[in-house]
């Protein structure tokens, strides 16, 4: 029988995008499900055109651009709640993950730090769930062709490593 070597985990990491006034997922009606956060991650709510929340990129930079914070989506007052970051409690966890545990206990494992921090914060979790029958990702070997043991994604990331599925005519790019 052959013996079948374990899979490599991979390290959660999100990217955090750079907000100009001009891609702002905020304030481009195209993107009526998406806000990007102060922290630069990107978020999807449960219904479009949601209200901006305190923590929306381009309130908390209103500072460096007085008039930027006047241009809300669709008019609408900034909501007295701040939306909650997945991508910002999975970083801060991530390193708590054991290495020993395979990519489905740590997954598992993520699930409840995901479930018990948006209820420690009064959030839903209704929306919040998501199912990837697998993900693959190439990483780099070493000169003697072994695989690393984990593999840990570079700072910035891959350019559509988003929440977000992409179609179009890119789609299949770096495959």
């Amino acid at each position: 029988t052959m013996k079948l070597k374990k899979p490599i985990r991979e390290t959660i990491t999100y990217p955090r995008l750079t907000v100009t006034d001009g891609d702002d997922a905020c304030l481009n009606y195209s993107t009526p499900y998406e806000h990007i956060l102060a922290c630069g991650h990107l978020i999807s709510t449960a219904l479009p055109h949601r209200a901006c929340a305190p923590n929306c990129w381009h309130i908390t930079n209103d500072d460096e651009n007085p008039n930027y914070v006047v241009h809300r989506r669709n008019e609408q007052e900034v909501s007295t709640q701040p939306f909650y970051c997945n991508a910002c409690v999975e970083t801060e966890f991530e390193p708590l993950i054991p290495d020993r545990l395979t990519a489905a206990e740590a997954e598992e494992d993520r699930a409840q730090v995901r479930a018990e921090q948006a209820e420690a914060r009064g959030k839903s979790t209704k929306y919040r769930k998501c199912y990837i029958a697998l993900k693959v990702t190439s990483v780099p070997c070493f000169s003697d062709r072994r695989s690393p043991l984990r593999y840990h994604p570079t700072e910035d990331g891959h350019p559509f490593d988003l929440s977000l599925p992409r179609t179009g005519k890119n789609m299949f790019e770096d495959v």
